[in-house]
């Protein structure tokens, strides 16, 4: 090591989760807005839809969950296509 180099003791800290990072709401804003999308989407017409937030929960649920977890949504998502295409 370099004479000129300063060395700073490291600290330890306890290891953090992933999760942790982020704030809570992000955890459940996925579930959010597969619900919210559901209860617009089934009711109205085929003009109108709630495929913008399915969609979007997908898009931050691969951000926030695990893989099983985003598989879960994506799911939920091709369902919904499949049902609103019948």
């Amino acid at each position: 090591m370099s004479p000129n180099r300063a060395t700073t003791p490291l600290t330890s800290h306890a290891p953090q989760s992933e999760s942790d990072l982020l704030p809570r709401w992000t955890r459940f804003a996925p579930l959010v807005l597969v619900v919210l999308g559901l209860a617009i989407g089934l009711p109205t017409p085929g003009a109108y839809s709630g495929d913008v937030f399915l969609i979007l929960s997908s898009m931050i649920a691969a951000c926030v969950y695990s893989l099983r977890a985003v598989v879960w949504v994506a799911a939920l998502r091709v369902w919904r296509a499949r049902s609103s295409s019948s």
